[in-house]
C-alpha cells in the first residue's frame, strides 16, 4: 500500500490553511480545511489526518462479498430497527439477490 503524505497549502481564496493529498485508490486530489491559520497547529491536525489516512479507519478497506455483507447488515443494523422497517430491509435485499 502507498503512504499517503498530506502537503499544507495557503490558497488566497481561503480563510484557512488548506491540507491536500493524492488519494491512492481514485488518484484524485483531496482537500480539507483545517479550520485554523495558526501554523503549529495546522501541522498537528495535518500529521493526525495523514495518519489516520495510513493506519486509521480508512487504511484498508476490506472488500466483503454480498453474503457476508448481509449477514453482517442483518445482525449489526437492522436489530435495532422497528419489526416494519427490517421487514423492508428484507424485502430490498431480497430484490438486489
Amino acid at each position: 500500500m502507498a503512504v499517503t503524505k498530506v502537503f499544507l497549502t495557503k490558497r488566497s481564496n481561503s480563510k484557512f490553511t488548506q491540507m491536500r493529498w493524492i488519494n491512492p485508490e481514485t488518484g484524485r486530489e483531496r482537500w480539507q480545511s483545517t479550520k485554523t491559520n495558526i501554523k503549529r497547529d495546522a501541522e498537528r491536525i495535518a500529521g493526525q489526518t495523514e495518519k489516520d489516512l495510513n493506519e486509521g479507519p480508512y487504511y484498508r478497506i476490506v472488500k466483503a462479498d454480498w453474503s457476508d455483507f448481509r449477514e453482517r447488515y442483518e445482525t449489526e443494523v437492522v436489530t435495532g430497527m422497528a419489526k416494519s422497517a427490517s421487514e423492508k430491509v428484507g424485502t430490498v435485499f431480497g430484490h438486489v439477490e
